[in-house]
């Protein structure tokens, strides 16, 4: 299988450098960090975390019966799984197709 990329004469860079130009340094994201920092995902895991403990306390005041009340957490714990499953997956992704190059005359970004 041939890909977009594969064909950079220097990785990250769409054609071979300059005369004089240099790189500084090259690097990518680490998946794990870019979730945490940049989507937030403790924050996300908190608002879930939240809502969850929120729909439990006005099930149970409300005196919905004990059965209803478990089909319900499990129902939100299920998408609150499937949202923080789906922004890890997209963090990922970024983390492996993203590449940083910084010459001491440009930034590029793929």
């Amino acid at each position: 299988m041939i890909f977009e990329h594969d064909f950079e004469p220097v990785p990250g860079l769409p054609a071979p450098l300059p005369a004089g130009e240099t790189i500084l340094w090259q690097g990518a994201p680490r998946w794990d960090v870019f979730a945490r920092r940049a989507l937030k995902i403790r924050w996300m895991v908190g608002y879930f975390a939240a809502l969850i403990t929120w729909g439990f306390a006005d099930r149970v005041a409300s005196g919905t019966p004990a059965g209803a009340v478990a089909l319900a957490l499990l129902q939100w714990f299920g998408l609150a799984a499937v949202a923080v499953g789906l922004l890890l997956l997209f963090a990922w992704a970024v983390g492996r197709t993203t590449l940083y190059t910084i010459t001491n005359r440009r930034v590029v970004m793929r």
